[in-house]
């Protein structure tokens, strides 16, 4: 069982691996924050083909998804989610995350 002090050193090692992943298909990271006091939730602002993405984790309701913004620069207006997926374990769904970027809209 995890401590409290744990929680983020393991959420940085789950992202660390998505963001390799995510460098490998040219897909830029903005931004990052981990949020231990709301339920670990966490997110990373994405560029893609440069259109704004939000990958985030609702911890409370352990939902993934992904969201897309209305400006290409910042500050980023959240428009519509593009995409969900409710986790299945505890480790991040990266493959997951990558086809959801993929087949997300482009202008």
């Amino acid at each position: 069982m995890m401590d409290a002090w744990d929680y983020p050193i393991w959420n940085l090692a789950q992202v660390k691996e998505l963001a390799i992943a995510l460098k490998e298909i040219s897909i830029q990271i903005l931004h990052y924050e981990y949020l231990h006091e709301s339920f670990g939730s966490w997110f990373l602002t994405v560029r893609r083909e440069g259109q704004v993405y939000r990958v985030l984790f609702d911890g409370r309701d352990s939902v993934y998804a992904i969201e897309l913004s209305s400006n290409k620069r910042s500050p980023y207006q959240w428009e519509r989610t593009i995409w969900q997926h409710r986790a299945q374990s505890e480790e991040i769904p990266i493959q997951a995350i990558l086809t959801g970027l993929l087949a997300a809209p482009v202008d």
